[in-house]
């Protein structure tokens, strides 16, 4: 029976993940996030049901297998690993940066790369901290700066930096899972046009945007420095998406298609049914 659960939540899985996209481009955040997360999410949280439940006895009349039960402790297993080591490399990197002099930079309490590569950043898990670069700093006027440190401020208040160590960490883990790449790159295009979103609250959009395009310019004739590969969201390689933020900022209505949150309640309810599998365990005997 434990098997069947894990071919069940396996199956489930992947027919969930399997052409969101593709059906429906358009997709918002609640519903890309809901695609992403929930599946191996469903996985996960049957691989912790069939372990609670042990190899021995019975559900349903059907025998436990060991079977079923290594393969669901192989999994948690691997999971807790790659955690770890993603919280790991997250706390040598920010030891790394801290490296670097804190500077009061408009007000913003900020540690300084001295890197030409145009490059902002919040990085930590749940109080994460600014990191700008030199580069950026060269680049931008004042107003212009102003802008994208709002920008960082709305990344800073959704508290992008823990939710995305978590949701990276999900796709490390479940990566064989159907659109797991795809899925990946819609949710950081679209933590983008949120941050943006919140960010013309306090800025004007028409800076932010040309702040955008002037970063965008520039990264293309400077090389990436090695201390950002581990911080940093490989943006740069997708020049034509910085085309999706500006038309955003040009056009906010164009953006709050995608980023609405009136689906907050259903999301919730939504995920709470992953946890579904831990009813089985009074089951077990």
């Amino acid at each position: 029976m434990h098997l069947v659960m894990l071919l069940l939540a396996l199956g489930t899985a992947a027919m969930l993940r399997y052409g969101p996209l593709r059906h429906n481009p358009t997709l918002s955040w609640s519903e890309v996030l809901f695609y992403f997360a929930f599946p191996p999410l469903l996985v996960l949280m049957t691989a912790v049901a069939v372990v609670c439940m042990g190899y021995q006895g019975q559900m349903f009349g059907w025998a436990a297998s060991r079977g079923s039960y290594l393969l669901s402790a192989l999994l948690l297993l691997y999971g807790g690993i790659t955690l770890a080591l993603r919280l790991q490399q997250v706390w040598l990197t920010g030891r790394q940066l801290r490296r670097s002099p804190l500077m009061e930079i408009q007000g913003e309490q900020s540690f300084l790369l001295d890197t030409a590569f145009p490059y902002s950043a919040q990085v930590g898990i749940w109080r994460s901290q600014l990191v700008v670069s030199q580069g950026l700093l060269d680049l931008l006027s004042p107003e212009h700066l102003g802008a994208v440190f709002a920008h960082e401020t709305a990344h800073h208040y959704h508290r992008d930096s823990f939710w995305f160590l978590l949701l990276g960490w999900l796709r490390q883990m479940t990566g064989w899972l159907p659109n797991t790449d795809s899925l990946w790159e819609e949710l950081l295009l679209l933590r983008e046009v949120r941050a943006d979103q919140t960010a013309i609250t306090s800025t004007d959009p028409l800076l932010l945007a040309e702040a955008l395009m002037l970063v965008t310019q520039q990264t293309l004739k400077t090389p990436f420095t090695p201390l950002l590969e581990s911080v940093a969201v490989p943006f740069h390689q997708h020049q034509e998406r910085f085309l999706v933020r500006i038309n955003g900022l040009l056009d906010p209505t164009l953006a709050t298609v995608h980023i609405h949150q009136n689906q907050s309640l259903g999301l919730i309810i939504l995920f709470l049914l992953a946890l579904t599998p831990l009813i089985f365990i009074p089951l077990h005997y």
